[in-house]
């Protein structure tokens, strides 16, 4: 196994949009550091992005590996000790962890698709002794999502198209236009759904990189975020972002007013999955649902919504942790723990 530093001319991208120059471009106005590196291993070439960010530059930087699909080395025995073990020694030597939230198997290659939760939560711990990792509570990425296999048939469920039936005529969605007044009407009506549903709303200098200061398709960044919005009587009630490649579209989040008169958020997701099928995509990703023996159980109603379009709910590996300095990484997790658990109050 080799690991080489590659530049980001060189890095040509992952399937998952995560793992794209866009995606490097977007976290860079968090403050995440990015480092692209290839793997090559037995014939089999990959590229990946490491996000490095500081806490105390020079003493304190957490790494993480976004939705990377690294499939055949999880199931190859010491595939990613190795791989973590060479990681430890490219990256800087403040990186007191480096954080692995493996992709999503849509292709169903590791055959888990037929593995009860019980099953699936036990493989996850084998694995992680195995490979020399810690199997986290709480994962960075969502540890359960529904997607939607576009390659092949599927339909929407009773609830849905009841739903979207009711709204015919009076919901009406489309594309974000550029218009900044639009986009600041949309945006306070996200923050306003965050503080309702009792979720932290991404700044607004967030989701200026995703929607604004990033034009990925014109710069070959190999992935690309939209907003769609949905209006009732002309006025703005609803939208939500999505980040795609040429093969996957993912839903990112959104806020909408709820109203017994209109539902405006099934006509937003009909509206994506239907813009997905036109354009030969081949996955449509509800991105999130609650995952295996009640890991995030505060996402369990929307899985249900999510399951309204038809597709099926999917686990991967909750996310895992390379410890490099394990005094420093306690801290970080004790901190890490108070802050989500503030952030859900």
């Amino acid at each position: 196994m080799t690991l080489s530093r590659i530049s980001s001319s060189q890095f040509s991208g992952g399937p998952h949009p995560f793992q794209t120059l866009f995606w490097a471009r977007v976290k860079k106005a968090n403050s995440w550091a990015s480092h692209f590196f290839e793997l090559s291993e037995t014939g089999r070439t990959v590229q990946f992005l490491v996000l490095v960010r500081d806490f105390i530059p020079g003493l304190m930087s957490l790494a993480y590996i976004p939705m990377c699909n690294l499939d055949e080395l999880v199931i190859s025995e010491g595939g990613i000790r190795q791989l973590a073990s060479l990681l430890k020694k490219a990256l800087p030597k403040s990186v007191f962890d480096i954080r692995f939230d493996f992709s999503f198997d849509y292709s169903n290659s590791m055959g888990q698709f037929s593995l009860s939760e019980v099953e699936l939560e036990s493989w996850y711990s084998k694995f992680a002794s195995r490979e020399g990792l810690v199997l986290m509570n709480e994962s960075i990425q969502p540890q359960g999502t529904v997607m939607i296999d576009l390659s092949s048939d599927f339909e929407y469920r009773t609830r849905a198209r009841r739903i979207l039936k009711k709204n015919f005529g009076k919901v009406e969605v489309g594309f974000w236009n550029g218009d900044m007044a639009e986009l600041d009407c949309w945006y306070d009506i996200y923050r306003e759904t965050a503080r309702k549903d009792g979720f932290t709303a991404r700044s607004r200098n967030y989701i200026d990189a995703l929607l604004i200061r990033s034009s990925a398709r014109q710069e070959n960044e190999g992935a690309s975020c939209r907003l769609l919005l949905a209006r009732v009587n002309g006025e703005i009630k609803g939208g939500i972002i999505t980040l795609t490649t040429d093969e996957e579209a993912l839903y990112l989040f959104g806020g909408a007013i709820r109203n017994l008169e209109y539902n405006v958020s099934y006509c937003l997701q009909d509206f994506a999955i239907r813009n997905a099928v036109e354009n030969g995509m081949k996955v449509y990703d509800l991105y999130g649902s609650h995952g295996t023996l009640n890991r995030a159980e505060h996402l369990g109603s929307l899985t249900q919504f999510k399951l309204a379009f038809g597709g099926r709910q999917i686990f991967r590996i909750p996310s895992c942790d390379f410890v490099c300095h394990r005094m420093i990484w306690k801290l970080y997790v004790m901190l890490e723990k108070r802050r989500l658990s503030k952030a859900r109050d």
